[in-house]
């Protein structure tokens, strides 16, 4: 019921609202609404799914795609970043074809989402479907909510 309301925050609102609405709920492709929103770029939309209780953030569909991967892999910046301030997001999560979200944002030569990825404390870049750890030396970007003294 909640796809009925994809790209319009007050009617998904008023449906979250409702008893008994699954706000986690899948396609026949097994795709949640958060999933859909968040290749969408929909960033208000994955705030507002985020923020109800019972929605899975690392929920991988039938082609294993969590959010983040799905977000990355369509350059969706904006909901990367949403989804990487949270402490349960899995940015290493691999898809189908063993590509983790930093893959699918190098292969796409996607500047500003692999800067974001590789800030998460361990990143994972798998090539030819061969996971490879490595660990960064970079310090977190400063947030924009504070003031230097």
């Amino acid at each position: 019921m909640v796809f009925y309301g994809a790209g319009r925050e007050g009617i998904v609102r008023l449906l979250l609202e409702k008893e008994g609405v699954d706000a986690d709920c899948k396609t026949k492709k097994g795709q949640t609404p958060l999933q859909v929103a968040a290749q969408g770029g929909q960033e208000g939309m994955v705030k507002l799914l985020l923020g109800r209780g019972g929605v899975n953030p690392n929920y991988q569909g039938n082609s294993c795609r969590t959010p983040l991967l799905s977000a990355a892999r369509a350059r969706q910046a904006g909901v990367v970043k949403i989804l990487l301030e949270r402490d349960d997001i899995d940015p290493n999560c691999p898809d189908d074809e063993g590509k983790a979200p930093l893959t699918w944002a190098a292969s796409n030569g996607d500047e500003e989402v692999v800067g974001l990825l590789s800030y998460s404390s361990e990143m994972m870049l798998t090539l030819n479907g061969c996971p490879k750890k490595a660990k960064h030396h970079y310090t977190s970007p400063p947030r924009e909510d504070t003031k230097e003294l």
